[in-house]
């Protein structure tokens, strides 16, 4: 086992070895005592949940990780701790239908992503649940028709886009 301390002493990291190779639970504290991250290793590759703190202790974020790469379901937090939004990694780029969240709990926007961009309808909302946006994406361009609202559910614009631009 190697363990590394801050310059005040207290513990900044632990990390196991065998065969020349990191295998075990790796983790790592802030100064302060609190988490700052963990994750299994096998044969020097991450494998399984990787969580990472803040300096407070809350969950920044948490990933699942195959050879080392981001694969799977990962969720990411806001300072506060409440949930920012949910997606699933393949090869460390968001895929698949996700949902974020503002720091109170409520929706703050939802569709699919691929390879990091959105793609197909994506849905916006304003902090009172109204929704504030929708319109459909092709490799992460505005492509097709959006609309628009005022917090107050009152229609504020609409319009089409094509690879990005506005048309019309």
């Amino acid at each position: 086992e190697w363990t590394f301390w801050h310059e005040d002493g207290s513990l900044r990291a632990r990390e196991h070895h065998v065969n020349g190779e990191e295998d075990g639970l790796y983790q790592s504290w802030y100064s302060n005592g609190a988490p700052l991250d963990s994750v299994r290793m096998v044969k020097d590759k991450a494998q399984g949940l990787f969580t990472v703190h803040e300096y407070t202790g809350a969950l920044r974020h948490r990933r699942t990780y195959v050879d080392s790469k981001a694969n799977g379901p990962a969720s990411y937090y806001h300072a506060c701790g409440t949930l920012r939004y949910n997606t699933t990694l393949t090869d460390e780029k968001a895929n698949g239908p996700t949902t974020g969240y503002y720091a109170d709990g409520s929706k703050s926007w939802s569709g699919t992503l691929k390879d990091n961009m959105r793609e197909g309808v994506f849905e916006d909302f304003h902090a009172n649940g109204q929704l504030a946006a929708r319109g459909s994406f092709l490799a992460g361009d505005r492509n097709g028709h959006f609309e628009e609202w005022f917090v107050n559910g009152k229609k504020s614009g609409e319009g089409d886009w094509l690879k990005g631009k506005r048309t019309g």
